[in-house]
C-alpha cells in the first residue's frame, strides 16, 4: 500500500492458506511472508517474484522478522518454535 494515498501498489500471490506476517528487510529490498500453510516465503518486492520458499516448519507461522542488519530471518510457528 502506499502510505500518503491508500492505493494498492502490489500483491504477492503464492501462500495456500493465510498469511499471518510480512517484514521488509532493512534494506527494503526483500520482503517475507510467514503463513498458516506451514512455509515462509522470501520475495523480491520490485519484481513481485518469489525468490525463496522455506518449507520444514511443523506449523503455523505466525511472525517473520528480519534482524537489523539484514543478515538474518527469524520466523515464529504454532508448534512453540522459532
Amino acid at each position: 500500500w502506499d502510505a500518503a494515498s491508500g492505493a494498492c501498489l502490489r500483491t504477492f500471490g503464492g501462500h495456500s492458506n493465510a498469511v499471518c506476517s510480512v517484514a521488509f528487510s532493512p534494506d527494503g529490498k526483500w520482503l517475507a511472508s510467514g503463513s498458516e500453510d506451514t512455509s515462509v516465503r522470501l520475495w523480491d518486492p520490485e519484481s513481485n517474484v518469489c525468490v525463496r520458499i522455506i518449507d520444514g516448519h511443523f506449523g503455523k507461522v505466525y511472525s517473520v522478522a528480519f534482524s537489523r542488519d539484514g543478515k538474518w530471518l527469524a520466523s515464529g510457528i504454532k508448534d512453540k518454535t522459532a
